[in-house]
C-alpha cells in the first residue's frame, strides 16, 4: 500500500489500535499495520482525496515522501514498533514482517551502501528471515533499520521520557 496519508479511519478503530507509533518519524505506515491487527480494509476507485501537484509541494520545501532513506527506514521502524507493542502477534505475522523488512534493508545495503554479498549482517538477516522459526524477531527487525542510518541522516523522534 502506498500513500497511506490518504487513509480514512473510523475514530473508534483508531483509538482501539493505539493510533500511530510516536517513535517513528513518518507515522502513517505504523497506523496501517496497527489497524490491520483487528480491522478489515476496504478499497475504492472513488476520488476521496485531492493532492496538490508535485511542483507546488517542492516550492514550499519539498514533501516528506521525497526522502527515500527516511521513508524506507520508517517502514522498517513501524514493523519493529508493531512487534514491540503487540508481542502476541502470530508467528506467521512476525515472520512476514521480518521477511519484508530484511528484504528492503538488504536491497538498500547492496544498492546504496554498496555492500558485497555475504559481507554485511543485513544479507544474513535476510536469509535467516526465511527460516521456519527464529527467536527474538524484534531484535532482528531492529537491525534492519541500520543500513539506512549508515548511509545518511535519519530523523528519530525523542522518546516520551525525553531521550
Amino acid at each position: 500500500m502506498a500513500r497511506a496519508t490518504s487513509l480514512l479511519v473510523d475514530r473508534e478503530a483508531y483509538l482501539e489500535c493505539g493510533g500511530c507509533d510516536a517513535t517513528v518519524f513518518t507515522q502513517e505506515n505504523s497506523l496501517v499495520y496497527r489497524m490491520g491487527i483487528n480491522h478489515a480494509f476496504a478499497f475504492t476507485q472513488d476520488v476521496i482525496l485531492f493532492s496538490p501537484p508535485r511542483d507546488f509541494r517542492t516550492k514550499n520545501g519539498g514533501h516528506l515522501g521525497d526522502d527515500t532513506r527516511q521513508m524506507e527506514h520508517d517502514r522498517n521502524a513501524a514493523l519493529y514498533g508493531l512487534l514491540r507493542d503487540f508481542p502476541d502477534l502470530p508467528h506467521k505475522i512476525k515472520r512476514l514482517a521480518l521477511k519484508r523488512a530484511a528484504g528492503r534493508a538488504w536491497k538498500w545495503a547492496r544498492r546504496i551502501n554498496k555492500k558485497i554479498l555475504g559481507c554485511d549482517r543485513t544479507f544474513w538477516i535476510n536469509l535467516a528471515a526465511y527460516l521456519p522459526w527464529l527467536p527474538a524477531y524484534g531484535k532482528w527487525l531492529f537491525l534492519t533499520m541500520l543500513p539506512y542510518r549508515e548511509s545518511g541522516k535519519i530523523r528519530i523522534p525523542p522518546t516520551p521520557e525525553g531521550g
